[in-house]
């Protein structure tokens, strides 16, 4: 029931609004990281694929949709990207895919720089040990604040400072040796999958 649960009320807020289905996971077309702030609007979402396995849902929310890598990433305001466990993930594995996202899309100048705030987020995951099947991750940019991470609607930290840093988050979705690179067309709204 736990493991469902989030998947309930993602559907649920999907059913509220016009929402894109992507796996049979529904993603609302529209959302507000908070009551207050700004409408931000479904850019594109695709699943993540690790060989021959579906790994989750993902989609991207902008102030504005945008069609390619530097346009995303040079638009300022609150993202969101969202992750649908379709099997669970351990700590190890999620950083790990995190790592070769961001050596791959990173100068290695600018992931000296990033090095601290990285290991704070990566201690952040290792703290939730495994997310499961089912679950719902946000990973948020608020301008002023920074990265924030959720997992099935509970904040896990305070946000992690930098524009930099989620830009680096992003690139390893958008950056020219992405991990999927059908993800990144999905995600700039090249195609659904």
């Amino acid at each position: 029931m736990k493991t469902w649960l989030p998947l309930v009320l993602l559907l649920a807020l999907g059913a509220m609004a016009d929402a894109a289905e992507v796996n049979g996971i529904a993603l609302p077309d529209e959302l507000r990281l908070d009551t207050d702030g700004p409408l931000l609007t479904l850019n594109g979402a695709g699943v993540r694929k690790k060989f021959f396995f579906s790994v989750n849902v993902v989609g991207l929310y902008l102030p504005e949709k945008r069609r390619t890598s530097a346009e995303v990433l040079a638009l300022s305001g609150p993202k969101r990207i969202t992750l649908v466990m379709l099997r669970d993930v351990s700590a190890e594995q999620f950083i790990d895919a995190l790592r070769d996202g961001l050596n791959n899309n990173t100068p290695p100048e600018e992931i000296e720089r990033l090095a601290p705030r990285m290991a704070a987020f990566e201690a952040l995951l290792r703290d939730l040990e495994e997310v499961q099947e089912g679950d719902v991750v946000y990973l948020d940019y608020l301008p002023g604040a920074g990265t924030r991470l959720t997992l099935n609607g509970d904040v896990q930290s305070e946000p992690i400072a930098g524009a930099d840093f989620y830009a680096a988050l992003l690139r390893s979705y958008l950056g020219e040796r992405p991990a999927d690179s059908g993800l990144k067309r999905a995600l700039l709204g090249a195609e659904q999958e």
